[in-house]
């Protein structure tokens, strides 16, 4: 939530916050539902498709 008003959900994004060709930043936050099992997989996974398909230059991964 901003100043401007709701900015999304892990389940849904809004037309506001949408990625588009200028996006410069983002965050992805995968949920483990049941643990950390695999949480490292689909984090390394996110990475190399944003690296792949959306030119990304730079990708930190924490697991919390």
């Amino acid at each position: 939530r901003d100043a401007e008003g709701g900015i999304g959900t892990p389940t849904s994004d809004h037309e506001r916050t949408k990625m588009d060709i200028n996006t410069m930043h983002i965050l992805a936050i995968i949920n483990g539902y049941s643990g950390e099992e695999g949480l490292q997989e689909a984090a390394a996974m996110t990475a190399a498709l944003l690296q792949r398909y959306a030119a990304a230059t730079e990708c930190n991964v924490w697991i919390f």
